[in-house]
């Protein structure tokens, strides 16, 4: 199995919460975080709005509708209150996954039953786990593999690997609203490794 963000939760769900069947025979989970409350949504307490929202416009729709924001006056709809009616603020009605994660504001049963930071002992199979530097996620991302390697034991821990590059989200770093690339590794910062 392999994919990043969604795609990485979605392996990573179902092999530490999976209820029975056949393992992957490999993982590339890439660009992921464990719990969507201590390192996602929220930040182990505070809300990450941008992302928490992003992932509304994103997936609470039939279809992603994230191209939209650009008609927003983002910054205002960042600030609107109560949070809780963000989601008609946009235009988009009631979105009951908007409105669970503002009725849980604290680490809880709702959020534990999605949080893939644990069953470490169930990753038998090789697995290379890929974050950026400039991700949401490279702590964690460390941390997932340091749980994996260690449940692994001297016998397994060899087929576990993992790498951080010089990237942001999904293997980029994003535009700015001129075009430029947010980060500017200097002259040469752009060439090909030998």
């Amino acid at each position: 199995m392999m994919g990043p963000s969604y795609l990485a939760c979605v392996q990573l769900y179902g092999v530490s919460r999976g209820t029975g069947g056949e393992l992957p025979d490999a993982l590339l989970p890439t660009f992921m975080g464990t719990s969507a409350w201590k390192r996602s949504f929220y930040s182990s307490g505070p809300l990450s709005l941008f992302l928490a929202a992003g992932l509304n416009f994103e997936c609470a729709a039939r279809t992603g509708s994230s191209a939209a924001m650009r008609f927003f006056d983002v910054d205002a709809l960042c600030r609107h209150l109560p949070l809780r009616t963000m989601d008609v603020a946009t235009g988009g009605g009631e979105i009951p996954l908007w409105r669970e994660f503002m009725d849980h504001p604290a680490f809880d049963d709702y959020w534990r039953q999605y949080g893939t930071d644990q069953n470490y002992e169930r990753y038998t199979m090789p697995t290379l786990l890929m974050g950026g530097w400039f991700d949401y996620y490279p702590a964690v991302t460390i941390e997932h593999w340091r749980n994996i390697v260690a449940k692994a034991g001297p016998k397994g821990a060899g087929k576990h690997k993992l790498l951080i590059c010089a990237w942001g989200h999904h293997h980029t770093v994003e535009p700015t609203k001129d075009g430029q690339r947010v980060l500017d590794f200097g002259p040469g910062g752009d060439r090909k490794s030998t």
